[in-house]
């Protein structure tokens, strides 16, 4: 990870999820923390923290964490849902940050 990306992630919610969740990406290690990389990749994607092709993402990588997570709790569906509502707390503030990030480099 470069530094400008690694300055986007910093202190935003889910930080603590993405950041090992990319290290498990890249080495091709399927964990909760890496299918939430999957499925978050489009906007990781977008601001360049991610490169990968869509063929390297693992597939229906909502499936497999759902699988994952029933494995390891009585109420799978609960844990799913914390994960889905703080990725989506990420890429909200992701976002935000970028806007801001964006104001502030425009000459």
């Amino acid at each position: 990870m470069n530094i400008k990306c690694d300055n986007l992630l910093n202190n935003l919610p889910g930080e603590e999820l993405i950041r090992p969740g990319l290290h498990d990406f890249l080495a091709k290690r399927i964990t909760v923390e890496s299918l939430l990389v999957a499925i978050v990749s489009n906007r990781l994607r977008k601001y360049g923290i991610l490169h990968c092709q869509d063929t390297e993402l693992p597939a229906e990588a909502e499936l497999q964490l759902y699988a994952m997570l029933a494995k390891q709790y009585d109420d799978p569906y609960t844990q799913y849902r914390a994960y889905n509502g703080r990725m989506t707390k990420f890429e909200n503030a992701l976002d935000h940050r970028f806007s801001r990030h964006n104001k502030h480099t425009v000459v």
